[in-house]
């Protein structure tokens, strides 16, 4: 089978087997709107920051919890009234 490598690339023949040494991937820079400024963080949580930003692995870390923790409010709101309904059917 026959591909492409991509440049930069380095293929050894040795015996019984080929060696293929691929470069590492290049990202390109992250925009300040991809990164979370420090600032939008709680007061409690500044502190352990000596950067204006996080990363980007932290930064779509963060995004990922408001959207879960979100999501689990959600739920907890509509099973509270569900609660509430259910018992106002049921009077002692």
């Amino acid at each position: 089978m026959k591909c492409q490598l991509p440049k930069r690339s380095l293929k050894r023949s040795k015996k019984g087997y080929e060696e293929i040494h691929l470069p590492a991937p290049t990202s390109k820079p992250a925009t300040d709107g991809e990164l979370v400024a420090i600032t939008t963080l709680p007061s409690w949580a500044r502190a352990a920051f000596t950067v204006p930003r996080l990363d980007r692995v932290q930064s779509n870390w963060i995004e990922l919890k408001n959207q879960f923790f979100s999501a689990l409010l959600q739920a907890q709101e509509r099973c509270v009234s569900e609660c509430i309904s259910i018992s106002s059917c049921h009077s002692y």
